[in-house]
């Protein structure tokens, strides 16, 4: 709906018809509005999905790691059982949760934009791809191109972000740990007065959150030059590809704007 609002809009601004001005800003209005509405009961439901989804995955998680004395038993086990439940069962869960939501929302929407952009892309492309060459619905066959190219490149350049993301999950929950062994023996660590080895121990510990902080960091300032480059270029991208096709009188230019946002 709102691409249609640009379309209309843009086409009254280049025709100069003053007499549909102002009923254009009247639905703006509306639609802004509607939008507001639709963006802040979006996100309360999904809060309200994800407090309900880790409420019932931490208790489904807690009654299987207190029933048995399947705490007891873990505590046993050596390399094979999972470390620090803990923080499974508290942060991780929480992680989980957040992540998986927020991947399906993107993805839904994606999904739900790409249906939407697949017809209008098809109909409004101009017959002449870049004002000379014939090819219809030539549009969508470049976008589904620049837009596969620079999901594929995005994953090469930061799929070691899952790594070291876990990575850091692990070497903080065991940092934290230590700190944690320390405040329960207090007492014996004073009267044995091991305050420098317990302290050598957790600075080792430490030691690797800050390995992997400096891992996340390199990734990340890859991934971030590829996504600013990215943005940037697709901010300029649509302009080079349709002004031939505008400068020659093929698309209006509300038509034009309307494609920019797709």
């Amino acid at each position: 709906v709102m691409m249609v609002w640009t379309k209309d809009f843009w086409d009254t601004i280049e025709k100069k018809r003053i007499e549909e001005f102002m009923p254009l800003m009247q639905t703006f209005i509306l639609l802004v509005f509607a939008l507001i509405l639709i963006h802040t009961y979006s996100t309360y439901i999904g809060m309200m999905l994800a407090i309900n989804w880790r409420k019932f995955m931490t208790q489904w998680l807690m009654t299987r790691w207190l029933q048995d004395k399947s705490f007891y038993q873990l505590q046993l086990e050596n390399g094979g059982a999972p470390d620090n439940p803990d923080q499974r069962i508290q942060e991780d869960v929480a992680l989980f949760v957040e992540t998986f939501l927020a991947l399906a929302e993107g993805f839904l929407g994606s999904a739900g934009r790409l249906l939407g952009m697949l017809p209008m892309l098809l109909v409004l492309s101009p017959d002449l791809a870049f004002g000379v060459l014939y090819c219809p619905g030539w549009l969508l066959y470049l976008s589904i191109l620049y837009s596969g190219a620079g999901a594929l490149l995005a994953h090469c350049v930061g799929s070691q972000l899952i790594l070291a993301n876990f990575a850091k999950q692990k070497y903080e929950a065991s940092f934290r740990y230590r700190i944690v062994q320390v405040r329960d023996n207090a007492e014996s660590i004073a009267l044995w007065g091991s305050e420098a080895c317990e302290g050598a121990q957790l600075e080792s510990s430490f030691e690797w959150v800050v390995r992997v902080w400096w891992m996340l960091m390199t990734y990340t300032k890859r991934l971030g030059f590829f996504t600013a480059f990215y943005m940037q270029t697709s901010m300029t991208f649509p302009y080079l590809v349709l002004a031939p096709n505008y400068f020659k009188g093929q698309i209006t230019l509300g038509t034009m704007c309307m494609l920019f946002s797709a």
